[in-house]
Formats: structure tokens, C-alpha cells, sequence
């Protein structure tokens, strides 16, 4: 995800801003925005859970569904970017 994320910047910041082909650009920082906001729902959706949680188990499994998430997440990035 890093990697997709850095790319992502990266093809940002080399579009000259106020151009007439920055539709690809917008279309690209929309994406990031939901990327970011699945982190965010994901990260929330943990914190929830752990303060929820009565014991270290309760913990592990929280983290444990959290890095599942993330995974999927960073999968269905990588998913999208190789379609393309």
C-alpha cells in the first residue's frame, strides 16, 4: 500500500496544476480520498473494539481483525492499480 500510495503522490505532484487534462488527476485524488476513509472506518472499527475489550484475548482478536482488514484493503488496492 505504501508503495501504491507513494505512486499516487507522486503522479499527483508531477500534474501542473490549473491544467485541462486534470480530470485523470481528480479522478486519482478521489480514490485516495476513499482510500483513506476505509483506513479511517477500519481504524475506528478497531478502536471500538478495543476499548470493548475485557481481556488481552479480546485485544488480540481485535488486532488480529483489524490487520485482516488492512490486508484486504492494501489487496484490493494493489487489485485496482494492476488493473489499469
Amino acid at each position: 500500500m505504501t508503495t501504491v500510495l507513494a505512486w499516487s503522490f507522486s503522479t499527483l505532484a508531477a500534474e501542473p496544476v490549473g491544467r485541462k487534462g486534470s480530470r485523470q488527476s481528480l479522478e486519482l485524488k478521489e480514490r485516495l480520498i476513499e482510500h483513506i476513509d476505509a483506513k479511517i472506518k477500519i481504524l475506528q472499527t478497531a478502536r471500538s473494539c478495543v476499548r470493548a475489550a475485557s481481556d488481552t484475548g479480546a485485544l488480540a482478536a481485535c488486532h488480529a481483525q483489524e490487520r485482516k482488514q488492512m490486508k484486504e484493503l492494501r489487496n484490493k488496492g494493489r487489485q485496482e492499480v494492476q488493473a489499469r
